[in-house]
């Protein structure tokens, strides 16, 4: 199998894209390389396998000046200078991450559907490479929260956290973008579900499926509470969904088992003065084996602003984990936590999505004539193939 690059991204529109992004140098004069060119160099040595600074420049080093790279670049017949590793590095760390995001989500949001049925993860990823330990200066590693759209596995937007607790307002503001109209579904972590952001998805017209725990602790109180009074009626309105037969999940065996209270009629399940949209309590036990014997139970509290059955919420809860798919992606394919850069981390993660994104958008497509292939594969082949670069004749 050999794939070439015009089949996983549009080049003209990325080169058309990238050439937005503000140039941090100031004197044109002094400009001897391409700033959009430099870029994308570095977006296709991730493509062939580059992890680090050093492997992309090394990278660019080689190809930069070959024929088949500027005719990609539209630089036919010139005489390209190769820049140097500071140069490369300097370009890369100036990026302006805000507008590289936002040329993200402009190339890759019109690319899939994003409807009622559509259901959004959220969740944060530290970036292991970007902190530093020096002798006078200790900088911690920085992150990304990531919203993923779990059907098509598309990472749709990111916004930088300096640290685990900045994930909440960065989530406030990644529910300010507009993907859809439609009524789709928000899933996240116990951590973000805040008053702020829970009002901020219903009054848009959004449907959320929220984990509670020991940090929203009234809250969880409030739900367990409100749960089991009902499951102590002898004709209680509980409906429970279990599966059949466990299934493998890492290296140990999962057996789930969903329970679903929802309200009467219009009426409110949980009533709480600061949000008023509860509508279902849902109550999942997860039984896990490792095979030592011992069986671990778990039983987590979610909270939803509207009514399903106990088989759609349990689909969406193991759903929400697919985000969890995508960090392991930046971590195993473009092995982000080996490129050391703490400075300004942002710009470079988001090439990183940018190269997983292109690979799932192929995988998508083509997995339904080839049910064997993985990202793996596909991110193999684009490494060991020599035409990979070279525009079909």
């Amino acid at each position: 199998m050999k794939i070439k690059l015009q089949e996983l991204i549009d080049i003209e529109e990325v080169l058309e894209a990238l050439s937005k992004l503000p140039d941090y140098r100031r004197v044109e004069k002094k400009i001897e390389y391409n700033h959009r060119d430099i870029i994308f160099g570095v977006m296709c040595s991730m493509f062939l396998g580059s992890k680090n600074m050093i492997q992309m420049h090394e990278w660019i080093e080689v190809n930069f000046n070959e024929p088949y790279f500027k005719e990609l670049i539209n630089q036919e017949g010139k005489n390209l200078k190769i820049p140097s590793y500071p140069t490369v590095r300097r370009i890369i760390i100036n990026i302006d991450s805000n507008k590289m995001e936002e040329i993200f989500r402009d190339y890759f949001i019109p690319k899939i559907e994003i409807n009622k049925d559509s259901q959004i993860a959220s969740d944060g990823k530290m970036m292991n490479g970007s902190g530093r330990k020096g002798k006078y200066e200790i900088k911690r590693n920085s992150g990304m929260m990531n919203m993923v759209e779990t059907k098509s596995k598309i990472i749709l937007a990111h916004r930088a956290i300096g640290s685990k607790e900045s994930e909440i307002p960065a989530f406030q503001e990644l529910l300010k973008l507009k993907f859809s109209d439609e009524p789709f579904l928000h899933t996240f972590d116990a951590m973000n579900t805040q008053v702020d952001s829970l009002n901020a998805v219903h009054n848009d017209g959004k449907r959320y499926l929220a984990k509670v725990k020991g940090n929203q602790g009234n809250l969880q109180k409030q739900a367990i509470e409100t749960f089991e009074d009902e499951y102590q009626k002898e004709n209680n309105s509980i409906l429970t969904i279990k599966d059949k037969r466990a299934s493998i999940e890492g290296n140990k065996w999962v057996r789930r088992e969903t329970s679903v209270l929802t309200s009467q009629n219009d009426n409110l399940v949980i009533s709480n003065e600061k949000f008023n949209h509860v509508k279902s309590i849902i109550k999942q036990v997860k039984y896990t084996d490792d095979g030592s014997g011992k069986e671990k139970v778990k039983t987590h509290y979610l909270i939803a602003n509207f009514k399903e059955t106990p088989s759609y919420f349990q689909k969406s809860i193991k759903d929400h984990w697919i985000c969890e798919t995508y960090h392991y992606h930046k971590d195993m394919l473009t092995c982000e936590d080996d490129c050391k850069l703490s400075i300004n981390p942002f710009g470079l993660s988001i090439l990183m999505s940018f190269v997983i994104n292109s690979i799932q958008l192929y995988l998508n497509v083509h997995k339904p004539m080839n049910k064997k292939l993985k990202m793996s594969n596909i991110y193999r082949y684009c490494r060991h193939n020599r035409d990979f670069l070279e525009k079909p004749s």
